[in-house]
């Protein structure tokens, strides 16, 4: 006898897994000339329709291909951040302050590094119920100019495939510059589970990037599509920021100390990345720490 009630609901979920996994593009950002150069261009480019963020934000799509890139400036010497991220250990310790991640394991190995985020809906899942991604991570360059770590997976589900997580760093004035790159290539079922989401639960969701104005001279933001990656983008670059900021707090305080500054970064930004009130979100989360320390236990790493 057909039951349409758990396949509607798994299809909800693979929804939300390919709009928020931490690859969700459709094409690898153009990177153009240094850090410092992009950096200026960006500002350049929004300041006729400049809302005053403390970042800057793109993305654009073509065809199947949707990329984003968020660069800004956290208030931490490169030495500290080079040092922090550098280490595959460190992303368990921050990629799931996002919403969509409920987990995140790590496996050290001679030919590169391997990262696995379990990625579902944004309220709490076990990691039973989420979907695996898995990571080839790598450190590209390290040295005293800055940083630059890729990851690749080549497989996601609908077909999906070449996503990439991109993250640059270089000092800048003392602090760091850092800019986090999102992509990965869609299908025909990947396409059409977004503009199930854009029609539903996602039509009144909104990016950073400014169209225009309306006729009261208020900024008109992005939506679709570009939209949720963008906004995606943000919470890891928050995310980042968070775990940065809270590195020297005592071990057994750190976590919940993380997603206390996570929560407190986003609701700046409320009217774009508010989804959960701050109890659920950090009782979801702390549960899901929990899941993740006993995955991460089972892999013996």
């Amino acid at each position: 006898m057909c039951q349409p009630l758990p396949v509607l609901r798994r299809l909800i979920s693979l929804i939300f897994f390919l709009l928020c996994s931490p690859g969700f593009a459709w094409a690898q950002p153009a990177h153009s000339g240094s850090l410092f150069d992009e950096y200026d261009q960006l500002r350049t480019q929004v300041s006729e329709d400049a809302v005053n963020l403390p970042f800057v934000i793109r993305s654009q799509t073509e065809g199947k291909r949707l990329s984003a890139e968020v660069v800004g400036i956290i208030d931490q010497p490169l030495n500290d951040v080079a040092q922090t991220l550098g280490d595959v250990a460190s992303w368990c310790d921050f990629m799931p302050l996002n919403l969509n991640v409920k987990a995140c394991t790590y496996r050290r190995l001679a030919s590169s590094d391997l990262l696995t985020l379990f990625l579902g809906r944004k309220f709490y899942q076990s990691p039973e119920e989420s979907h695996p991604l898995k990571y080839r991570y790598r450190v590209k360059q390290a040295n005293d100019d800055g940083i630059t770590i890729v990851m690749q997976a080549d497989q996601g589900p609908m077909g999906t495939t070449d996503y990439l997580l991109e993250l640059d760093a270089v000092a800048i004035d003392g602090r760091t510059l850092m800019r986090v790159s999102m992509a990965y290539t869609g299908s025909w079922l990947s396409g059409l589970a977004s503009s199930a989401y854009l029609a539903t639960l996602g039509r009144n969701k909104q990016g950073f990037s400014v169209q225009g104005r309306d006729a009261d001279g208020e900024p008109v933001f992005i939506r679709g599509p570009q939209a949720i990656i963008e906004r995606n983008a943000m919470r890891y670059l928050f995310a980042m920021q968070a775990y940065l900021e809270t590195r020297l707090i005592p071990v057994d305080e750190r976590f919940a100390a993380r997603a206390h500054r996570w929560f407190e970064l986003t609701e700046v930004y409320a009217a774009q990345l508010h989804e959960l009130e701050r109890e659920e979100y950090l009782d979801a989360k702390m549960r899901e720490r929990q899941n993740q320390m006993r995955l991460q236990k089972e892999a013996g790493f």
